[in-house]
């Protein structure tokens, strides 16, 4: 990955993990306010998910410093080999000037030798600089063929210990890169999870939606149910005193003012009254 890769990995991890900080403490009211009002066992087992979810934030947080502060040391190691490579160029430069001026007699050098001297330094660094290589695609440099033209000119205790470094750099480099790529490995592992833990709490949400609409459904039944009941009331108090005037009339001794209210409840709505007393008792199989 390029520096500017890197960068804007870095932008969208921060911006994803401050919007999943956001929601958690928006699922974590939401879960008291349930535990409050609504149902205490459905908002303890919110809580202890908004709990599981911020522990899994954190580490996913500090796994992200982790891996940004091994890219700073990255570029930290890559700022000293340049430095190191350019110091390198710039001994070997200097030596072979004073090695000329050594092989050079300074008397029989003239004005224009001088001056042809210096052009001729300035293009060999020129040429130096030209010959560097380029920066390849991960931001490394390769600096092979500079290191085959510039050892030349070293004994061999400085060769070698140059050799050394480097390998020892290159190797430390190497390890530092397969920790980035395991890191980002994760990091990619992080989001299918938080992905993953998303598409549940919207199940869970889905749920809760569900139930409440199934208890609305229950409240309106039990609210009809006692509405019918409260109808059928007054026709059962009709039955029960109708029932109470049979259990005290004496077959015996008939009450004529009762049987003379209804024959007049009779004759008022035009027909015989069907249900007088006698007539109760007939229907009953009171009276013979």
């Amino acid at each position: 990955m390029t520096d500017q890769e890197r960068q804007r990995f870095d932008e969208q991890c921060t911006k994803v993990i401050s919007q999943l900080g956001q929601n958690i403490r928006i699922l974590e009211s939401r879960a008291k306010q349930i535990e409050i009002q609504e149902n205490m066992q459905q908002g303890e087992h919110l809580r202890h998910v908004t709990q599981l979810l911020q522990s899994y934030l954190s580490k996913c947080t500090a796994m992200m410093a982790t891996m940004r502060k091994l890219r700073f040391a990255n570029e930290k190691k890559k700022q000293q080999t340049k430095r190191l490579a350019k110091l390198v160029e710039h001994t070997v430069a200097i030596r072979k000037i004073h090695q000329e001026e050594a092989e050079s007699k300074p008397n029989s050098l003239s004005g224009s030798r001088i001056h042809e001297m210096k052009s001729e330094s300035g293009t060999v660094k020129k040429r130096k600089e030209e010959e560097k290589p380029k920066k390849t695609a991960d931001g490394w440099d390769e600096p092979e063929q500079y290191q085959t033209e510039t050892s030349s000119h070293l004994d061999e205790p400085r060769k070698s210990q140059l050799m050394q470094e480097n390998a020892q750099i290159y190797e430390k480099f190497r390890h530092i890169h397969a920790e980035i790529d395991h890191v980002e490995e994760q990091i990619t592992e992080i989001q299918r999870l938080q992905e993953t833990f998303t598409e549940k709490i919207f199940d869970q949400e889905k749920g809760i939606e569900d139930l409440n609409e199934t208890a609305v459904q229950i409240t309106m039944n039990i609210r009809d149910g006692n509405d019918w009941i409260r109808q059928k009331m007054p026709n059962d108090s009709d039955s029960d005193k109708e029932m109470n005037d049979l259990d005290r009339f004496d077959p015996e001794n008939p009450d004529p003012e009762f049987e003379e209210k209804e024959e007049e409840s009779g004759k008022k709505s035009g027909t015989r009254a069907p249900f007088t007393r006698t007539h109760k008792l007939e229907q009953a199989g009171l009276f013979f």
